[in-house]
C-alpha cells in the first residue's frame, strides 16, 4: 500500500490506476480484516490467501499484460475451441445412443451429461483404457469408437489447437512490441522536431 500511493509523488495515476489502487486498498483491508478475525478465533483465515493472489495481479503490470494477452490469444482462436467442445459433445451423444442398455452404458454412459463428461476426460487419456473395458468384453469391435475418438481428437485435433494457440501468441506478441516501437519512434520523432530550430534537420551541441 505504502508503495502504491509513494509513487504518486514522482508519477500522476490515470483513470484506470486510480480504479486499481481503490481495488487494492479494498482487498487489502478485507484481507486485514480476515487475519484479525482469524487471529482472535485461533482459526484460519478464509479469505486472505485469495485475495493476496488479486492483490498480486493488480500490482504486477506484467502478470496483468500475460493475463490480457492469453484471455486475447484464446478469444482469437475461438473457433478451434468450440470446434473441440463439438466433437466431444457429438462422440459423448454417439456413446450415449450406441451403449444404451449395456454394462458400458450403465458404467459411463447412463446419461448425456456424464457421457460428454467421460469423453472430455478420455480425451486427456486419464481413464484410458479404462471406460473401454467393458463395452470391449461385450465385444471387442467397440473399441473402434474409442481408438477413432482418440486418433483424431489426440492426433489431429489437440495439435491444431496447439499450432492455432502458439501461432496467435506470437502474433500477439509481435504486435505487443511493434506497437512499442512506433510508440519509442514518435515520441522521438516529436522530441527532435521541438529541438531542432529552423527546422534543419539536425540539432546543434547547444540544442
Amino acid at each position: 500500500m505504502f508503495f502504491t500511493f509513494f509513487r504518486r509523488t514522482f508519477r500522476l495515476p490515470s483513470k484506470i490506476a486510480k480504479i486499481r489502487e481503490i481495488v487494492q486498498s479494498i482487498l487489502t483491508l478485507l484481507a486485514i480484516v480476515d487475519v484479525t478475525i482469524a487471529a482472535a478465533k485461533y482459526s484460519g483465515p478464509l479469505v486472505a490467501q485469495f485475495i493476496r493472489v488479486i492483490i498480486l495481479i493488480v500490482i504486477v503490470r506484467g502478470l496483468r499484460e500475460a493475463i490480457k494477452r492469453i484471455t486475447l490469444v484464446i478469444y482469437d482462436s475461438k473457433e478451434i475451441l468450440f470446434m473441440v467442445i463439438g466433437y466431444v459433445i457429438l462422440f459423448g451423444w454417439v456413446g450415449h445412443r450406441l451403449f444404451r442398455g449395456t454394462q458400458e452404458g450403465e458404467a459411463y454412459f447412463s446419461s448425456l451429461l456424464e457421457s460428454v463428461y467421460n469423453m472430455f476426460i478420455l480425451l486427456t487419456t486419464a481413464n484410458y483404457p479404462d471406460i473401454m473395458i467393458p463395452a470391449y468384453e461385450d465385444n471387442k469391435m467397440y473399441a473402434l469408437f474409442f481408438v477413432t475418438y482418440l486418433i483424431i481428437g489426440l492426433f489431429f485435433l489437440m495439435n491444431l489447437v496447439l499450432a492455432i494457440y502458439y501461432s496467435n501468441y506470437k502474433n500477439r506478441v509481435e504486435n505487443t512490441i511493434n506497437k512499442f516501437i512506433d510508440i519509442r519512434e514518435n515520441f522521438l520523432i516529436e522530441t527532435f522536431e521541438i529541438y531542432d530550430e529552423g527546422e534543419k534537420g539536425y540539432l546543434t551541441k547547444k540544442e
